[in-house]
């Protein structure tokens, strides 16, 4: 370091292409560290720049939102504000033009990128007072070719049974799915309408449609018997993943006043084979306030049948605001206490069903 006798101090900065720059006066002691001295380039110079251009997800799969962001700064201190804008291009073809934001970044975003690596360029454009730059990044895109999945659970606004998807992958639009279908069925009151067998009984959900799509029709002359015989919903759901893979989800909903029950039919991931779901069972009942906010809420699921059977129940109690969830099966018991409201889901996984408890 320099001994500097104590006084007032002004800093003169010269550099080639630049206008000087002088400071205030500026009192010794204290001790002066980084000390930044903006300058401005003379007439017809121009300043070098620095850019940087990042991916918000490299590697990335076939569908996914990616943000390609470009961060452009003065190579030297400098008074003028960056201006002009940033073209983002794969290969040679052009993605498209974003002007600089007042903090030098420019982002542009994309889901169109097909399988494979990408060279990807971002070209500033320069202004009267900043050089051009280009910067460049390889982008991968991986094919995603597995099918998302899905979960429902009690939706405590609607006062619905809701279905949500989820994918690792592409990702899956967000909020919950719209049903394709609902057509008039049954449901006895253990929550599923059952066969000889599992499978069996999943058959005959299915074969019923044709028949309650006829009764919705009009084509009942008893609509006394048409009430008590299509006393439910079929829903088909249509879950898919930004890549095109899919999931077809069909459960059986009863819905009574206060009592909703469900069960699971079946599920078909992309155009393969139907798959018959497992023995399974939801039942959700609830009382409310005078405000019409929930007072209680119990929630039950049951899935698999014999030593392989899962059972989960969880009551919720607004005025505690806690919920006890109680697993009963498999053997131990086991008892939580979660503050707040936790909505149990029934969740498929390669074709199998799942009860999750969310943290």
């Amino acid at each position: 370091g320099w001994m500097v006798i104590p006084g007032t101090y002004e800093v003169t900065a010269d550099a080639a292409g630049y206008v000087s720059q002088t400071t205030a006066p500026i009192p010794v002691p204290p001790e002066v560290t980084g000390l930044n001295i903006p300058l401005t380039p003379t007439a017809g110079c121009k300043v070098d720049t620095v850019i940087a251009l990042t991916s918000s997800l490299n590697p990335s799969f076939f569908g996914q939102s990616v943000d390609l962001t470009a961060a452009v700064s003065p190579a030297a201190p400098a008074l003028s504000t960056l201006t002009g804008s940033v073209e983002f291009l794969d290969g040679a073809t052009s993605l498209g033009t974003v002007p600089l934001d007042a903090t030098g970044h420019a982002t542009f975003t994309t889901s169109g990128l097909t399988v494979g690596p990408h060279d990807i360029t971002a070209k500033y454009s320069g202004d009267s007072n900043f050089n051009p730059i280009t910067a460049l990044l390889t982008q991968t895109v991986n094919p995603d070719t597995t099918p998302p999945e899905a979960y429902n659970q009690f939706d405590p606004t609607t006062k619905n049974v809701l279905v949500f998807g989820r994918d690792g992958e592409s990702g899956v639009p967000p909020g919950p799915v719209t049903p394709l279908s609902v057509i008039p069925t049954n449901l006895n009151d253990d929550g599923d309408k059952q066969g000889s067998n599992d499978q069996g009984g999943d058959q005959q959900v299915a074969n019923d449609q044709s028949e309650n799509q006829k009764k919705s029709n009009g084509q009942s002359g008893d609509k006394k018997e048409h009430d008590d015989q299509n006393n439910a919903e079929l829903r088909t759901y249509l879950i898919s993943d930004l890549a095109g893979n899919s999931l077809t989800l069909v459960e059986n909903v009863k819905k009574e006043g206060h009592e909703i029950k469900v069960k699971i039919v079946s599920l078909q991931y992309n155009n393969g084979p139907i798959i018959a779901s497992s023995k399974n069972k939801e039942s959700f009942d609830w009382s409310l306030n005078t405000d019409g906010s929930l007072k209680k809420l119990d929630q039950e699921m049951k899935v698999g049948k014999d030593t392989n059977q899962k059972e989960v129940e969880a009551k919720y109690d607004g005025k505690k605001n806690k919920t006890t969830i109680e697993l009963e099966k498999p053997k131990p018991e086991t008892k939580i206490v979660k503050d707040g409201l936790v909505l149990l889901r029934m969740a498929t996984s390669n074709g199998n069903l799942n009860i999750e408890i969310p943290p």
